[in-house]
């Protein structure tokens, strides 16, 4: 169930980033780029709500094999994947860096 829980909400991410995109074809490079950066992301929105707001923070690994709290982590995780690209979509709209550089 551990594995479920950790790896799972980043497909379903990955899945809606996919389709707000209209399909257009990735190749393997962005696949695993955008899979390992919603992970990375769910996984600490989901452990720091975990720790802050439910204040469980003696939360371990084997925390997952306890069907209440896997039913609790994998709700929170699924509600942060189907947000963040939504999230991630707004922030790109709107925040743009750009560099310039002077050779002297």
């Amino acid at each position: 169930m551990r594995y479920i829980a950790l790896f799972f909400p980043a497909i379903i991410s990955v899945g809606i980033e996919y389709k707000k995109n209209n399909g257009e074809k990735w190749n393997w490079f962005e696949y695993i780029y955008k899979y390992a950066f919603f992970l990375i992301s769910n996984v600490f929105l989901t452990e720091s709500l975990v720790t802050y707001i439910f204040k469980m923070g003696a939360v371990t690994i084997d925390a997952f094999d306890s069907f209440p709290f896997f039913t609790k982590y994998i709700l929170a995780a699924t509600v942060f994947a189907v947000i963040l690209p939504a999230v991630l979509k707004i922030i790109r709209a709107n925040i743009s860096f750009s560099f310039e550089l002077h050779k002297k």
